[in-house]
């Protein structure tokens, strides 16, 4: 590890060692993990983890800062801190304040009103749901009256979403053309507003959001072989619905993107772009049957008023499905998550095994197996299907 990494973790070590009112504690994980692909038997990933927690809790106060370290087996080894904010406990409302990972909305493995925070699509969506978030700087500040709660996040900075490398085999030719924005702290022109009303209740809950955003996902604009990337504005208006009925619990979440920037080819060798509104919209169902645990999901957008020059289709279908049952009181658990995708037909399987060795150390083995039409979401990593393992220590 360089020595500017190296100063920066002491750093936050030290901040662990507050005033003595300050309750501090720290947890993390600890994980090597390596993965193949099938077809060519290359090494897509031969790492170790390191994930660690600080949080210190004071009487009107708080702290928590996430610092991440990733050693690969070749190149660089990477520093990171995820999270690192301060909390605020007033009697107006509490308020969080620096860099932070915001999630929203109901849905699993698909962001509908969950669009604070941008992704980080390093490794595609093959990164753990709690880890895929990319940290960003905001003031958030929640009210808490019974049953319902308000929630109002300023992003100040506006932060992109993370694409894989060129060189990576989760690149595509289309990412080729995207220049990645740096995070710009000269104005605060490119600031992000949300806000959620949610209730939480015993027969059912709901939340309702809006934001005025730059979307997270750029368009193209200009003639070849380099266009220009521009992450536009839109306006977004959602919200989302749980209600169990018996063992059943019902999903229910959809957004309206308005005024939302779509990449079009009005040439062969040139890019522009045009407004449109955008509906998603997802269902789905979790259960328990035979000591087995179900969930379903389908979701669906739709582009109005879409014109044949739109690079993305009109219509885009994706269904999801998770199987989990756990043996030996808990400690050996089978899964499989799959995603699939309608039109065209493509998919991603993802079974697992895990078994906890002890209390705290988990040993995982699973697949990546893409399927279907090359030009669906999923079949174009067709060759990409691979096979993977990992041991993590959790303290």
């Amino acid at each position: 590890m360089r020595k500017r990494e190296s100063i920066i973790l002491a750093i936050l070590l030290a901040l662990a060692l507050p005033a003595p009112a300050v309750e501090v504690q720290f947890s993390g994980m600890a994980r090597t993990g390596s993965a193949v692909a099938t077809e060519s038997g290359d090494f897509l990933l031969a790492e170790q983890v390191l994930h660690a927690n600080l949080d210190g809790h004071g009487e009107k106060s708080g702290f928590h800062a996430s610092p991440d370290a990733v050693v690969p087996v070749d190149g660089e080894s990477r520093f990171t801190v995820r999270e690192a904010y301060i909390d605020l406990y007033t009697g107006v409302a509490d308020i969080r304040i620096g860099k932070q990972a915001i999630v929203w909305g109901k849905a699993e493995g698909f962001f509908i009103t969950d669009i604070v925070s941008p992704q980080d699509l390093s490794y595609f969506i093959l990164a753990d749901f709690s880890e895929i978030r990319v940290g960003i700087p905001a003031v958030r500040a929640q009210k808490y009256i019974g049953a319902v709660s308000f929630d109002a996040v300023w992003v100040p900075f506006f932060v992109p979403t993370v694409y894989p490398e060129t060189g990576s085999p989760w690149h595509t030719p289309e990412m080729s053309m995207i220049t990645s924005e740096p995070v710009r702290m000269e104005d605060l022109s490119g600031s992000e507003f949300f806000g959620k009303i949610a209730y939480l209740g015993s027969g059912f809950d709901a939340e309702l959001m809006a934001g005025y955003a730059r979307d997270d996902q750029p368009v193209l604009e200009g003639p070849l072989p380099l266009p220009e990337t521009r992450y536009r504005r839109f306006t977004v208006i959602g919200g989302s619905l749980g209600k169990p009925f018996g063992p059943v619990l019902a999903r229910t979440e959809a957004a309206v993107y308005l005024d939302r920037a779509f990449t079009t080819r009005p040439s062969a060798g040139e890019f522009a772009s045009e407004r449109k509104t955008e509906l998603v919209g997802l269902a789905g169902l979790d259960w328990s049957m035979a000591g087995i645990d179900f969930s379903a999901q389908y979701a669906g957008q739709y582009i109005f008023d879409h014109e044949e020059t739109l690079v993305q289709p009109e219509y885009r279908q994706t269904a999801s499905v998770r199987l989990r049952d756990a043996f030996l009181d808990d400690y050996l658990v089978l899964e499989m998550f799959a995603y699939v995708g309608i039109d065209p037909v493509d998919a991603l399987l993802r079974p697992s095994v895990s078994y906890t060795i002890e209390d705290g150390v988990i040993l995982k083995a699973g697949a990546d197996i893409f399927l279907g039409d090359s030009s669906g979401q999923y079949g174009r990593y067709r060759d990409n299907t691979l096979v993977s393992a990992s041991i993590s220590w959790y303290f």
